[in-house]
């Protein structure tokens, strides 16, 4: 599965709570007020429970959809995207009156120009408009909710520019960013206009990277207010970089270069720093998913006098983990991360998947092989890869798992709630 994932945003997503009884310091199992087993946390540094409280699905899913490759939450909206689906379709959940609860999705985005391979591809989410990256049509879908609320709806604008575009999506208020992937290095900016979205295919500003390696990002761009994040893993034989961009006073130009490079201080070939990126406030947050064996979160918190090239302040590990950093999110106080490990072993299920919790203490940031929570699906089974796609908005996470089996089909994929 390398090369795959997406796409995560920021939101806060909030639900009835759970009581967990912890067995020990391992698993943790939630039951509702009901009594009925809803999920199970395995809780190391801090004794943090995360309940499972929703496991989402599609109506109309089939085998092979990878439902769940990508996903990404926004207050009570979750958005879940496929990988290959032959539908063209991105389903849209709005949490419910009385809370999260296991249910299929509340409606459909489509393309008017469908269907479109790879529609789905990357989701990101802020608010009421939620953006659809389709490398097949070279594009962004953009959706605004109705007056009504959300139905099954086309876009209301689509974002176009040349080079494999729509790989990964990030979007902060009016900015949206785009991932072109194969684009010798250059990603696309794109402002709200006054009168709200339309179609165009003119970019506000081109960010232009050193590209040395054409490697397909995961969720490898990111936006946080006036800063953009951008990953390019295939950098430097696979080592990786992370570059960022800052609006400059004057505002966003036609054509930018990078502000400052992110770097590991232990790089090594094939570690593919920047296959996942996430930022947030004055943090970025950066995977390197084949970083000694497991994979590894790279931390860099922005110094007093603005972003300049450095190395990492503080790097997470969990030695349980593989591939863990496939995905990342950062929480909105920036005190929370979450990591995707989609080829973690659960007990005796290989490549089950689990993403871990990671929080910040009183003296900041610092190196550890300490993770504050596992999380693992209450169903999970062998090769679901749990962890696919994973972000965190408030204390709530979205977690995809494309190739867990649904109604006896193979691969149709899941997503799942938990809270903390």
């Amino acid at each position: 599965m390398k090369k795959s994932i997406v796409s995560l945003s920021a939101g806060s997503l909030s639900g009835f709570l759970l009581c967990a009884v912890a067995m020990g310091q391992g698993n943790l199992r939630a039951f509702s007020p009901s009594g009925l087993t809803t999920s199970s946390a395995e809780s190391i540094e801090r004794g943090a429970s995360w309940i499972q409280q929703a496991k989402l699905t599609a109506s109309d899913g089939q085998p092979n959809d990878q439902f769940g490759f990508s996903s990404a939450s926004s207050g009570d909206t979750v958005v879940v995207g496929m990988a290959y689906g032959n539908r063209s379709e991105v389903y849209l959940f709005v949490k419910p009156a009385n809370g999260w609860g296991d249910m299929t999705e509340t409606a459909k985005l489509t393309p008017s120009d469908g269907p479109i391979s790879n529609f789905g591809y990357s989701v990101a989410v802020s608010g009421d408009t939620v953006i659809v990256g389709a490398p097949g049509a070279d594009g962004v879908y953009v959706y605004v909710k109705p007056p009504g609320g959300w139905s099954d709806v086309t876009e209301t604008a689509k974002l176009t520019a040349s080079g494999s575009n729509g790989y990964a999506v990030a979007i902060s208020g009016s900015t949206v960013v785009s991932g072109s992937a194969f684009n010798s290095g250059q990603d696309y900016l794109f402002v709200k206009p006054p009168g709200g979205w339309k179609t165009t295919s003119n970019p506000t500003t081109t960010l232009t990277t050193p590209d040395f390696g054409n490697y397909v990002c995961g969720t490898c761009v990111s936006v946080s207010g006036d800063t953009v994040a951008v990953g390019a893993p295939g950098n430097f034989i696979g080592e990786g970089t992370v570059y960022v961009f800052a609006k400059p006073k004057t505002g966003w130009p036609q054509d930018m270069n990078p502000t400052a490079t992110l770097i590991a201080s232990d790089a090594a070939l094939y570690d593919e720093l920047g296959f996942s990126v996430s930022v947030n406030r004055n943090t970025v947050v950066a995977g390197a998913p084949y970083h000694a064996r497991v994979g590894t979160i790279y931390v860099f918190e922005k110094p007093i006098s603005g972003w300049v090239n450095m190395t990492q302040t503080a790097e997470l590990t969990a030695n349980s983990g593989s591939a863990t950093g496939t995905a990342v999110g950062l929480s909105a106080n920036g005190k929370i991360i979450m990591a995707g490990s989609p080829f973690a072993n659960v007990h005796a299920n290989q490549a089950q998947g689990a993403t871990y919790a990671f929080a910040k203490s009183l003296n900041g940031w610092k190196t550890t092989r300490k993770f504050d929570a596992k999380l693992t699906a209450s169903d999970g089974a062998s090769n679901d890869q749990f962890g696919a796609s994973a972000g965190i908005s408030g204390t709530t996470t979205v977690v995809g798992a494309p190739y867990a089996a649904v109604n006896g089909n193979s691969a149709q994929g899941a997503a799942y709630i938990f809270v903390k």
